[in-house]
C-alpha cells in the first residue's frame, strides 16, 4: 500500500511540479516499514516549485491541509499532509544546493551535518523519477578520507563521566548523568561511522542495531553494550562507557593512527576529592 501510494504521489509530482528527479527513502524504501511508518519522498527540481503548483499536486491525490516542516528557504521547502490516513513528508530542494550538499561533505567541510541522513538515502533509496541524476549522484556520494578523518576528529570528546563519577554519583545529578551518557553514545557512534565509512547522523537515529551491524571495525557486541550504558545500574552503565571508550581508542591507533587518539582525561583516569 505505501509504496503503491508513493508512485501515485511521484507521478502528480511529476506532473504538477516538474522535477528532474524523485526518491522514495525512509523505512518504505528500506524495507522496514510498520503501521506507524509516514513516506518519505526527496523531489530535486532546476528551481522550487510555486505554492500553487504544489496545491495541485496534494489535490490531485486527495491531500488534505499542508504544513511546513521547517521555514521554507528560497531552495528548500519541507511539507507534509496526510493522505488516506498516511503522513506523507516531501522535501522539494534545488539541483543546485543539494549538489553542493554532496560536495561539502565528501570533502569533509560539515561532519555534523544532518544531511547525512539524506546522503544515505541515495544508496537504500528507490528512484520514483529520474533514475539516471540519481546514479550520477551515487558516484559522486564517495565517502572520502577527507571525510573520514573530520568524522572521526569532530566525535572523539566525551565528557569525562568515568572521571567525575564519584561526584555525580553522590549528587542529585540523574538528568546531568544521562545528558553526558548520551553525548558520550553518539559521538562513540560518531568515531566508529567515521572509521567505517558508514553515513551517520545523530538526528533523529533510530534501529541502532541495522547500523551498528554495518561496522565491521568495532567493539564487541556493540549494541548489547550500549543499551547496557542506560539500563544497567548507573555505575556500571558508567563503568561499560569507559570500556566502550577504551577498546574504539585502541581500534583508531590501530587502524587510523594519523588521527590523535589521545582524551584529556582518559579511561582509567579518575578525579580525586581536596582530601587527597
Amino acid at each position: 500500500m505505501l509504496r503503491a501510494l508513493a508512485e501515485r504521489v511521484a507521478a502528480a509530482q511529476t506532473a504538477r511540479t516538474n522535477p528532474r528527479a524523485i526518491l522514495l527513502s525512509g523505512s518504505v524504501a528500506a524495507g522496514t516499514a510498520d503501521f506507524h511508518s509516514d513516506l518519505d519522498i526527496l523531489l530535486y527540481h532546476d528551481r522550487l516549485p510555486t505554492d500553487g503548483a504544489l496545491a495541485a499536486a496534494r489535490r490531485d491525490v486527495g491531500g488534505g491541509e499542508s504544513t511546513d516542516l521547517a521555514p521554507p528557504e528560497p531552495d528548500e521547502r519541507m511539507e507534509t499532509y496526510t493522505v488516506d490516513g498516511v503522513d506523507v513528508q516531501i522535501g522539494h530542494v534545488t539541483i543546485e544546493r543539494w549538489e553542493r550538499t554532496i560536495r561539502s561533505l565528501v570533502e569533509g567541510r560539515d561532519p555534523e551535518s544532518a544531511e547525512q541522513k539524506a546522503v544515505e538515502g541515495l544508496f537504500y533509496g528507490i528512484p520514483l523519477h529520474g533514475a539516471e541524476l540519481i546514479e550520477r549522484w551515487r558516484a559522486e556520494a564517495v565517502y572520502s578520507d577527507a571525510l573520514q578523518r573530520a568524522m572521526v576528529e569532530r566525535h572523539w570528546r566525551f565528557p569525562p563521566i568515568w572521571y567525575v563519577a564519584d561526584r555525580v554519583l553522590s549528587r542529585d545529578a540523574a538528568i546531568w548523568r544521562q545528558e553526558m551518557l548520551v553525548d558520550a553514545s553518539f559521538n562513540l557512534l560518531g568515531v566508529l561511522a567515521g572509521l567505517n565509512r558508514v553515513w551517520y547522523s545523530r538526528f533523529q537515529f533510530k534501529r541502532m542495531r541495522s547500523f551498528t551491524a554495518k561496522l565491521e571495525l568495532a567493539p564487541p557486541d556493540l549494541a548489547d553494550r550500549l543499551e547496557r550504558v542506560f539500563s544497567a545500574e548507573p555505575s556500571a552503565g558508567i563503568a561499560e562507557l569507559e570500556e566502550l571508550v577504551a577498546e574504539t581508542q585502541k581500534l583508531l591507533r590501530e587502524h587510523l593512527p594519523e588521527v590523535d587518539a589521545s582524551l584529556r582525561f582518559p579511561p582509567g583516569t579518575r578525579a580525586e576529592d581536596w582530601r587527597a
